[in-house]
């Protein structure tokens, strides 16, 4: 079970996948950003996407008009969005609120991943223990310190060298977040 393999991989993959509810979710929101609001520059059209992204992976923001407003003040957004610009990912992420600027990082590589699913991969908490789990057992050839993966770039690359190192380059990053994912509850299911 230690080792990452394409067998696991897809047997994880397939468990995440049981879950109706969370496929059809996932379903959702790649057609509501890739074919019905593929834009970000009417308010309306980034609010129903923020308010279901939101909604759907318990992200936790309560004022998600405000992120949504931050979100279409963003320069050449869609522009950056097509040519997969990962320095998206911190401007979209340091939103301000009142008087206090919030760093929504995981949201922000959610948000990109659905409008392109093939350049950006999901950071959040579960596939950051999965990814230091294999990095402690020498799975991820690139050494690294556990706050790097806050570093968007940085964590494009733990996982493309986690992808390349264990010969599961022909998973797309949907799946391997999928796999990743559900790795990394198990792993703290089975820690607490």
């Amino acid at each position: 079970m230690e080792k990452p393999t394409l067998i696991q991989a897809k047997e994880y993959i397939k468990k995440v996948d049981a879950n109706k509810r969370d496929l059809a979710q996932k379903s959702i929101l790649y057609n509501l950003f890739g074919k019905y609001f593929p834009y970000n520059k009417s308010l309306e059209d980034v609010l129903i996407k923020c308010t279901l992204l939101n909604d759907f992976y318990q992200t936790n923001i309560i004022d998600i008009y405000t992120v949504a407003e931050h979100i279409i003040k963003v320069n050449n957004i869609d522009t950056r969005l097509e040519e997969a610009d990962l320095s998206l990912i911190d401007e979209i992420a340091d939103v301000r609120f009142k008087d206090i600027t919030r760093k929504l990082y995981s949201f922000a590589t959610k948000y990109c991943h659905f409008h392109q699913p093939n350049f950006y991969p999901i950071y959040d908490k579960n596939v950051d223990v999965a990814l230091w789990h294999f990095s402690k057992r020498g799975y991820i050839k690139q050494v690294f310190r556990r706050n790097d993966m806050k570093d968007y770039r940085t964590f494009k690359e733990i996982i493309d060298n986690f992808r390349d190192f264990n010969k599961l380059s022909n998973l797309e990053y949907a799946e391997l977040d999928k796999y990743l994912w559900k790795f990394g509850k198990d792993l703290n299911k089975k820690n607490h």
